[in-house]
């Protein structure tokens, strides 16, 4: 599994949002995406994802298949949930499911229900409701969502937004359990420095659209004498206009 993104350029009207965005990922794992408001973090995992469609310069590929010239074998790949994204309350969880696959438009390899709800220890509440389950089941339940084409990267923007300290752990120890057991690879935005440096692999830093830094954390707090991801991005910020 892979994602290469090489000389990404992205504008919106005259606003430049991203600027010779360049990275690669060849190894499964969690990887932290930090920046503040308005850096273009959400628009690059918009981007990678093709709901933005291709108004951008440079290349996108994941598993060496290139967005632009494959578009929905690319999509097959991807597994996203972003921040603003909702579940219909009055279904039951295997309704959900359906309902989703359902909104695929071309021929995908899914994974079946049975599958799904072993996969995210959710087969007691197949026939609860959403609006009956905890915050943190249906946050599984999302996850779940976003593994049902087999995907090799699955991107997430504030994935533990609104969620209690509970519900966090247990997200993130889904999320661990999923990204090893199927070798994914895990692209995630979050403001939440302690859950990116618990649980990430590495971390880009995203500052006025450009990549700063994308680096093992540990090595980053080395480097830069600091104690924690959060001491480091608040250095990083005070330090630049």
């Amino acid at each position: 599994m892979s994602l290469q993104v090489k000389q990404l350029h992205f504008n919106y009207g005259k606003k430049v949002v991203l600027s010779g965005i360049d990275f690669e990922i060849q190894k499964p794992g969690i990887y932290g995406l930090i920046g503040r408001n308005g850096s273009g973090k959400t628009t690059l995992l918009e981007l990678i994802s093709s709901i933005r469609g291709q108004r951008y310069s440079g290349i996108i590929s994941v598993d060496m298949i290139e967005q632009r010239s494959h578009v929905k074998q690319f999509r097959q790949h991807i597994g996203m949930l972003f921040q603003a994204e909702e579940l219909e309350p009055r279904l039951t969880v295997l309704e959900t499911f359906d309902s989703f696959k359902s909104l695929y438009t071309y021929k995908v390899d899914f994974y079946n229900n049975d599958e799904l709800l072993k996969m995210f220890n959710l087969s007691k509440y197949q026939n609860k409701k959403i609006n009956e389950l905890s915050g943190g089941l249906q946050q599984r339940v999302k996850i779940a969502i976003t593994c049902m084409s087999k995907p090799s990267l699955i991107l997430l923007d504030e994935p533990t937004t609104g969620l209690d300290s509970k519900y966090r752990n247990e997200f993130w120890q889904t999320l661990q359990d999923i990204t090893e057991n199927n070798n994914l690879i895990v692209l995630l935005s979050s403001h939440d420095m302690h859950e990116i440096e618990d649980n990430c692999k590495k971390v880009m830093y995203i500052r006025h659209g450009k990549i700063k830094t994308f680096s093992d954390i540990d090595g980053l707090l080395n480097e830069n004498k600091v104690n924690n991801l959060q001491d480091y991005y608040l250095k990083m910020e005070a330090g630049e206009e």
